[in-house]
């Protein structure tokens, strides 16, 4: 909460000090930026310091000291009396920003495997409170005051800190075996799978000292950080996946950002219609068709790793086209640009659908889904201080950084499954998974399946095979219920509360002030939602989540339409109208996000079978794409014609179809193997699988 506090506060100094205001320091636009970055120089000497005292001295001592500089900065800046003062504060502060990374780490020692998740998302959350306090007593007090209240939560956490032990994994990794296991009881008892995991910590560390080499220089640390288990399954696949959703949300978000500029007088020189700008939003819907044949034929073609380079390279592309463009055709040019890779929608889904272990897709789904929340509110946070010109340039760096990590994956085991290298998958495989029994059972499966498939495969490819293969069910029911899944995520405010969130709160609320930071407070929504459905996804099945939010949504968005009708055709509630329907509007985003949305996506990554994967992506995206431009313009237009309460009451009666219809048709596929959930809609009947613990088969086939 401190760190929340900390990182929100120059939103709270810098347009006091900018200005007029009571304290009698006044700074220059330069010095304000520079003062909102200053603990970044001061943090990178923290990275190096704590990180190694924390090794030496142990955790508990760092992490006091990290709450100890924290609120020694908040002090330094309630009694501040000049400019200099302020740096010094900032500086300060910026010392414990590795806290960041050393605080996640310690929720790793100090709690249960099985909760670590949930801890982690819990301490994340508690930093959008922190924000929020920061903003909202800015509403009423000084800026000193805000310092001052900031110095509370940090205060309490090192009082707190006195009464921890210390985390046994220290203990254990300085040889002090007996405090260790006196730690390890105080915080997870004494049952026998936690010694059982007491004692292999302690041997584990052990091993180590015993192989240990005194040689500890540059080049041993950078081996060390080589080693596979530490970078391949985040740093190489999950993490480029996420930062082309940053990529993703901020192209979703550009059109808020350009629309206010380019249809009113600006910096630029651009001026369009209102007309010209509605068509902009949906015209990379029209490319996006085109995109939709094409890339899904070329990943079954030359591979996922060829087409994930090229879905970040066209981009980064538009982006820049956008940064440099002069006038509107150039624009449309940008736009078309990016919705050639919009099947990335898809694509990427499927991706973390074949790189990841069954147990973990929903959770790296909804962590994807987070990280397009992050772009949308990176983009609308640039736009309080920049060009659209400013934000397109910026927002060409997350697609390049994906795209060089890209070069590092290996190919999907189940696309070179596909293609009959057996070898090439067994290395892929095992590079992903591991070695153990299970993982060895799912090759073999993967394997067997593929074999299967091309044993029985009919030669002949004329049109009548076609349809006839398009007919199947096992292509015709997931093509289905992929289409209605998109149906309902377009519906329930996917992507129009991206671009036209602010139109509609102004149309609401009447106050274009409101209706920005409303805006500001929905990506902050969507990103807190979207890190729940984390845990949410892993916990509960994908049907029961879908149908729950579903249902939730499309009453939050009946009851926008009736309260929006009675106040403006018989003009009730007006005194509590300006607050109240904004508010069910967020929450329904909030529901979107973190129920019907990763749900969908999860699904949509699980269903189609594999020889079906690349023809489904192509006609899904062309459903997708027709939905989209739909939607990206009818919506100003269903604002403009029917207002707020028609435009959501549609919306909610096409969500209530949807899930009508899904609920007969859509099978569970919470935790399943691929290979299990593309027989189950075969209708193969599946016989009793092998159940593992500690990776070994309790109960046979």
């Amino acid at each position: 909460m401190g760190t929340g506090l900390m990182l929100a506060f120059p939103a709270v100094l810098n347009p006091d000090i900018t200005s007029t205001n009571g304290t009698g320091i006044h700074a220059t636009a330069d010095q304000a930026s520079w003062l909102a970055s200053s603990n970044g120089f001061s943090g990178i000497v923290g990275f190096f310091l704590l990180p190694n005292i924390m090794q030496v001295f142990g955790r508990k001592v760092v992490f006091m000291g990290i709450n100890f500089l924290s609120a020694l900065g908040f002090l330094i800046f309630a009694v501040a009396d000049n400019v200099l003062c302020l740096f010094v504060a900032r500086i300060v502060q910026g010392v414990p920003m590795c806290g960041v990374y050393v605080t996640t780490m310690l929720v790793g020692e100090y709690t249960d495997p099985k909760r670590r998740g949930y801890f982690t998302t819990v301490k994340k959350s508690c930093g959008a409170i922190g924000s929020l306090i920061s903003h909202s007593l800015a509403l009423r007090f000084t800026w000193k005051q805000v310092a001052a209240f900031s110095l509370i939560p940090n205060t309490i956490s090192l009082i707190l800190t006195f009464l921890w032990p210390e985390s046994p994994s220290y203990l254990a990794l300085t040889g002090k075996y007996d405090e260790c296991e006196k730690s390890h009881s105080w915080l997870f008892g004494d049952t026998l799978r936690n010694k059982k995991d007491l004692e292999q910590l302690v041997a584990t560390q052990m091993e180590r000292k015993r192989l240990a080499v005194t040689k500890n220089n540059l080049k041993t640390v950078i081996r060390n950080l080589l080693k596979q288990d530490f970078i391949k399954p985040f740093c190489m696949i999950h993490l480029g996946n996420c930062i082309l959703s940053v990529g993703t949300g901020l192209m979703l978000a550009l059109p808020t950002v350009l629309h206010r500029d380019i249809t009113s007088t600006n910096g630029t020189g651009i001026h369009a219609t209102s007309d010209q700008v509605s068509w902009l939003a949906s015209s990379n819907g029209f490319s996006g068709v085109v995109g939709f044949f094409l890339l899904p034929n070329i990943m079954q073609m030359f591979g996922r790793k060829f087409v994930f380079m090229g879905i970040n390279f066209l981009a980064a592309l538009g982006f820049l086209i956008f940064a440099i463009a002069d006038n509107v055709p150039c624009l449309f040019v940008a736009r078309i640009v990016q919705g050639v890779p919009m099947c990335g929608v898809f694509i990427t889904t499927m991706l973390v659908g074949e790189y990841t272990d069954p147990k973990r897709r929903g959770y790296f789904t909804s962590a994807k889904k987070s990280c397009s929340a992050i772009g949308s509110l990176i983009s609308h946070s640039l736009a309080l201080r920049f060009t659209w010109k400013q934000v397109a340039a910026f927002s060409v760096i997350p697609n390049t950084v994906s795209l060089i990590l890209t070069f590092l994956w290996p190919e999907s085991p189940s696309y070179l499954a596909l293609i009959g290298k057996y070898d090439e998958c067994e290395k892929s495989h095992s590079w992903l998974f591991g070695n153990s029994l299970k993982s060895k059972s799912d090759l073999e499966q993967l394997v067997a399946t593929q074999m299967e498939r091309k044993r029985l495969a009919v030669t002949k490819n004329n049109f009548k095979t076609v349809i006839r293969k398009l007919l199947k069910k096992d292509f015709f029911k997931p093509f289905v219920i992929v289409s209605i899944l998109t149906m309902l995520v377009d519906a329930v405010g996917r992507y129009y509360t991206f671009a036209y969130v602010v139109q509609i709160l102004i149309e609401v609320t009447n106050d274009k002030y409101i209706a920005a930071y409303c805006a500001i407070g929905s990506d902050m929504l969507t990103f807190v939602a979207l890190l729940m459905s984390s845990f949410v996804i892993r916990c509960v099945k994908r049907r029961t989540l879908l149908f729950v939010a579903g249902a939730i949504c499309a009453s939050l968005m009946l009851l926008t339409s009736l309260i929006t009708f009675v106040k403006s055709h018989y003009d009730i509630g007006g005194s509590i109208h300006w607050w109240l329907t904004p508010s069910i509007i967020l929450l329904n985003i909030f529901i979107a996000n973190v129920g019907v949305i990763p749900a969908s996506f999860a699904i949509m990554c699980e269903i189609f079978p594999l020889e079906h994967k690349g023809t489904g992506v192509c006609a899904s995206g062309i459903v997708f794409t027709v939905l989209y431009t739909l939607v990206m313009k009818c919506t100003p237009l269903m604002m403009e014609k029917t207002g707020v309460e028609g435009t959501f009451g549609i919306y909610a009666l096409i969500v209530t179809v949807g899930l009508v219809i899904l609920y007969f048709i859509l099978n569970e596929t919470k935790d399943k193997t691929l290979v299990d959930i593309e027989k189950e809609i075969k209708g193969v009947k599946q016989p009793n699988c092998d159940i593992y613990l500690n990776d070994k088969p309790l109960i046979g086939s």
